[in-house]
């Protein structure tokens, strides 16, 4: 196996992984707690619980935003070089492949804005939970398809 694969597979699962914590943080009954552990390690202890909780949503968030972006850039990067190579899929599913995962790149920033707007307490934040559904379904369906890319 190709050590590449296997980082590039290691980070996209710890993409996941990031995504679902900020998920739970916000939805879950324990997501609080684990969001407080996760925000102190960027607040100081003066601050409140509720900064805390939300900043471990968007830490959480963030790196599993980096995760999949740099597990995207290993895979294109070898792929470009030679080191890796993709059986063929079909066209449909090749499309699809292009369409989720170019729809999750833009819904994260949009629903990173979105996040930053509600903040400011401007009334189109409304959406950030909405869009974030939507932004993780693309995500998760671009992730399945991406797993009949079998390298070889």
């Amino acid at each position: 196996m190709n050590w590449y694969v296997i980082f590039m597979s290691l980070l996209i699962y710890l993409a996941l992984t990031g995504y679902l914590t900020a998920w739970y943080i916000r939805v879950g009954k324990k997501g609080a707690s684990i969001g407080r552990r996760i925000g102190s390690l960027v607040t100081s202890p003066s601050e409140s619980d509720f900064i805390r909780i939300r900043r471990g949503h968007i830490l959480s968030a963030v790196v599993g935003f980096g995760c999949d972006i740099s597990g995207t850039l290993i895979m294109e990067i070898e792929r470009i070089k030679g080191r890796i190579k993709f059986h063929p899929v079909p066209p449909a599913l090749d499309w699809f492949h292009l369409i989720t995962a170019q729809g999750a790149l833009y819904l994260f920033l949009v629903v990173m804005i979105l996040g930053f707007l509600k903040r400011k307490g401007a009334s189109i934040s409304r959406y950030h939970y909405p869009v974030a559904k939507i932004f993780f379904l693309f995500w998760f369906s671009s992730s399945i398809s991406g797993w009949f890319y079998r390298v070889h």
